[in-house]
């Protein structure tokens, strides 16, 4: 799967984006919250989730670049999200399962985000995940170079837990997203490298490495 991050989307023109994206057979957005604390950056809020909903019918996953977890996981929620991918480093480890026990006690997925430093070990203290997010950037900014130390990381995840999704996410392109899924990623998150072009061709040369 290709889920097409919208951080790098012409903001002035993210309807008629995400229009492209459903014409071109995207089934999952991925949606990037930063909140200018756990990261330096700024980006969305859930009001913006709630019209995607409205509109489209996306499934729509939030990964939240926040230490806000309490407030900000059912904001989500309430908007519509679908999925919300929280980072193993924003906060204390019984805070990081209350926030996904949240996601499951309101009847959606949760999946738990690994910074490129951090080992995949620390995914076996939580059993109960829908899926594992692996940055291959340091979270922040698009358009960061592909880590390609993580490749290793998917396939050690994908040997230990061969059921379990693995989405990846920084970097990704069509030189590389066909090793991202020889290793055992099912996922992939897409950003700049979609709207460098026509979006339609841009998805086109991703399929054909997957062909």
């Amino acid at each position: 799967m290709i889920a097409p991050s919208i951080l790098n989307a012409p903001s002035l023109t993210l309807g008629q984006s995400l229009s492209e994206m459903k014409a071109a057979g995207i089934k999952r957005i991925h949606v990037d919250i930063m909140d200018g604390h756990f990261v330096p950056n700024l980006s969305f809020g859930p009001e913006l989730v709630a019209n995607m909903v409205k509109q489209f019918d996306f499934e729509i996953e939030i990964h939240l670049m926040s230490t806000a977890l309490e407030s900000m996981v059912p904001a989500f929620l309430d908007a519509g999200a679908d999925l919300v991918l929280i980072h193993y480093e924003a906060g204390s480890e019984s805070e990081v399962k209350k926030a996904i026990k949240a996601c499951h006690d309101a009847g959606k997925k949760a999946g738990l985000v690994l910074n490129p430093a951090t080992p995949i070990s620390v995914v076996d203290d939580f059993p109960a995940l829908d899926q594992v997010l692996l940055m291959s950037v340091v979270p922040g900014f698009g358009g960061q170079a592909f880590i390609e130390a993580t490749l290793d990381k998917i396939a050690s995840l994908h040997s230990k837990y061969p059921d379990l999704p693995i989405e990846v996410d920084g970097g990704v392109k069509d030189n590389n997203i066909r090793a991202c899924f020889d290793h055992g990623a099912s996922i992939a998150v897409v950003g700049s490298f979609l709207f460098k072009d026509e979006l339609a061709k841009q998805v086109k040369k991703l399929e054909q490495q997957l062909a």
